[in-house]
């Protein structure tokens, strides 16, 4: 998606801002999010939405647009709650991010160094469900403590730096949004 998508805006970035270019990049970035949902992986689907949007902002759109998306957006994530055709896991895994007090107590359970590798209580146990993929700081939290913990965040912070760094010296515009898409990429697979 992030090599298409941003052949796609390095074609028209001329006129970019025009509704008829709009319509087509909307398309382009609805197509592997709505397939991505079809499979039932609103996970991905959401790290998706974030490269979309993430990847138009590099690229100059009006805001405008991305004030009217997000208007979009929540009249959607509304109208898909109400009708229950968000259910089951992923109602409990949005509303955990509302209600993060299991997470910060399995990260305090850590302390400062941890509970060391795969000895974590709360995480060993099954107390955080899909601990795997959901909330996968609480896990560095427990077992390898605060210091584990600021170090995870660190090393994900530079690389995403870096990334965004080679993009402003990026020698063409597809090679600068590149870097752009996969550095929205990290950030949106690290902090969502």
């Amino acid at each position: 998606f992030i090599i298409s998508f941003s052949y796609h805006l390095d074609m028209v970035r001329d006129k970019i801002n025009k509704i008829r270019t709009i319509i087509p990049l909307v398309i382009h970035g609805l197509i592997p999010i709505g397939l991505v949902l079809m499979t039932g992986d609103a996970g991905s689907a959401l790290i998706f939405l974030i490269m979309f949007i993430g990847m138009l902002f590099f690229a100059r759109i009006n805001i405008g647009y991305f004030l009217a998306g997000f208007c979009a957006m929540i009249v959607g994530f509304v109208a898909a709650w109400k009708l229950k055709l968000i259910s089951g896991l992923q109602r409990e895994r949005i509303i955990a991010l509302f209600y993060p007090e299991q997470y910060e107590s399995t990260m305090g359970n850590g302390g400062f160094l941890g509970q060391g590798f795969l000895k974590g209580d709360m995480t060993q146990s099954g107390a955080v469900p899909e601990n795997q993929n959901d909330m996968i700081l609480s896990v560095a939290g427990e077992e390898f403590g605060f210091i584990g913990a600021l170090a995870v965040i660190l090393i994900l912070t530079i690389l995403i730096l870096r990334v965004g760094q080679t993009g402003l010296r990026a020698r063409d515009n597809g090679g600068y949004l590149m870097c752009s898409g996969i550095a929205v990429m990290l950030f949106a697979q690290t902090f969502v």
